[in-house]
């Protein structure tokens, strides 16, 4: 897997595990989904550093989500 397609796998399981913490109604696993979440955005901006060196020494600029609330779904 190429280190761009990695990212890209990675910020789709952040967005999974921060929709998986809107929706659970225990609050242990919405705090067990939420630190998920921000660990593949850190392994997202990562690789996507390392396909992108003249980005090295930009400051971590992952998707923000808002966790333990509900995503809105644009109509």
């Amino acid at each position: 897997m190429k280190t761009l397609q990695r990212a890209a796998r990675f910020r789709d399981l952040a967005a999974e595990c921060s929709s998986l913490a809107t929706t659970t109604p225990m609050p242990q696993m919405r705090d067990q989904y939420s630190a998920m979440a921000r660990h593949y955005l850190i392994l997202a901006e990562t690789h996507g550093r390392k396909a992108r060196p003249d980005l090295q020494r930009e400051r971590l600029k992952g998707r923000k989500f808002k966790f333990g609330k509900k995503p809105s779904i644009a109509a």
